[in-house]
């Protein structure tokens, strides 16, 4: 997953006033008539969440509603983050990006992805998603926006030395962060806008 671009660096203000504001935004539409709704999904190593990310990959939504359909492609765009990271080349990157996130979110990744290449470190591990909920509020002329809850394990990913496969001190995540990401649907697909980092203190 992308994590050159969120756990070398605690969350500043501006970011978790952005999250603040994005969620308050669809808890406001929802108010004012529109039909926002939360749904409990199924973990990522669940045969339903691997169906569902399988059918995410080829285009498809799995879900019969929006909020599976987000979460559909939430998973798929952590495990194409990771496809990313490991080309070690931006314009590679960016082409296996680009059906899974909004072109300025895809920007900010690859300058995290850049730094971790020009120090010569690659991804080590694995991380595990727990997607909590998934608010959805339609906006106007049919589109929507989405906001997905994820407590995520990254207590073993981190980064090790390309040469040596030596694991770089302090990399690890930890076994409750909490993330919220904002999402668009843009021509019948779910785009990732943001990734806010809130805290390493979430719980299932």
């Amino acid at each position: 997953m992308g994590i050159s671009m969120l756990r070398r660096q605690p969350p500043s203000q501006s970011v978790l006033y952005r999250v603040a504001a994005g969620l308050a935004a669809a808890a406001g539409l929802a108010a004012c008539g529109a039909t926002g709704a939360q749904v409990k999904l199924p973990l990522k190593n669940s045969p339903a969440a691997v169906s569902a990310t399988s059918a995410a990959r080829s285009g498809v939504a799995a879900g019969s509603n929006q909020q599976q359909a987000a979460v559909d492609a939430y998973l798929a765009f952590w495990s194409a983050s990771s496809r990313a990271e490991t080309v070690r080349n931006a314009a590679k990157a960016r082409v296996i990006l680009a059906p899974y996130a909004y072109p300025s979110f895809i920007t900010t990744m690859l300058t995290g992805m850049r730094s971790a290449w020009r120090k010569d470190e690659v991804i080590w591990g694995a991380a595990v998603e727990h997607v909590m909920s998934v608010s959805i509020a339609p906006l106007k002329h049919g589109r929507y926006a989405a906001i997905v809850r994820d407590c995520q394990d990254t207590s073993h990913q981190g980064f090790a030395k390309a040469k040596t496969g030596a694991l770089v001190a302090g990399s690890l995540g930890a076994p409750h962060q909490e993330l919220y990401t904002s999402m668009g649907l843009i021509k019948g697909r779910w785009l990732v806008e943001q990734v806010t980092f809130v805290g390493d203190k979430c719980r299932e």
